[in-house]
């Protein structure tokens, strides 16, 4: 749990940064991120804490911790299977840039799609998924498609061991492989039930 808050301070911290917001104390961060100080400067402590008590944190300098937390100090290169809608939404996610994350390219099998451009993010062939990881050092893969466990194998054959699903299907993760399943139709069910509670 501890690492999935942190995430979240991250990316709003990264927010924060784009928005040329200099300094936070602990109370403000942890009321947009509803929680509360105590827990925050818990959280914090797991890593060695930041900052002195009673000062506000700066937010650039807390970013930057964060950011060799997540070992994002380097850009993070990611390819993406599949120009889907998935995809769209993906590449228009305006936060993954200030976390150090760029979408190098999609890989897709549909001829109609290749050489297609969304914001600058190109479509190519499936055939050119070698030369799309060795030119961008790429060591995450994305599954954007309607056929995940097809597209995952193809990634590992490539030699990608961590792979992001974004599909609703689950699949299964295998050995040597690391797999993130981000499935929106469970999180919608917990938000149903939380709210019929």
């Amino acid at each position: 749990m501890t690492l999935k808050r942190l995430a979240g301070y991250f990316c709003r911290l990264s927010q924060l940064t784009g928005e040329k917001v200099p300094e936070i104390s602990s109370s403000q961060l942890a009321k947009m991120m509803d929680t509360n100080s105590s827990q925050l400067r818990q959280d914090f402590h797991h890593f060695g804490g930041f900052g002195k008590p009673g000062h506000p944190y700066d937010v650039n300098l807390l970013k930057e911790e964060f950011q060799k937390i997540f070992g994002v100090e380097d850009t993070v290169n990611i390819v993406l299977v599949g120009a889907t809608a998935i995809a769209h939404a993906l590449i228009e996610n305006a936060t993954l840039p200030l976390l150090n994350i760029k979408i190098a390219g999609i890989v897709d099998e549909s001829p109609e799609n290749i050489g297609k451009k969304y914001d600058g993010v190109e479509v190519f062939p499936i055939k050119k998924l070698d030369s799309l990881i060795s030119k961008h050092n790429i060591k995450i893969g994305a599954l954007c498609t309607t056929e995940p466990e097809k597209s995952m194998q193809l990634l590992i054959d490539h030699g990608i061991k961590a792979i992001w699903n974004l599909t609703s299907i689950y699949i299964r993760q295998p050995d040597g492989v690391v797999i993130r399943h981000e499935n929106l139709a469970a999180g919608l069910m917990t938000l149903i039930y939380n709210m019929n509670q």
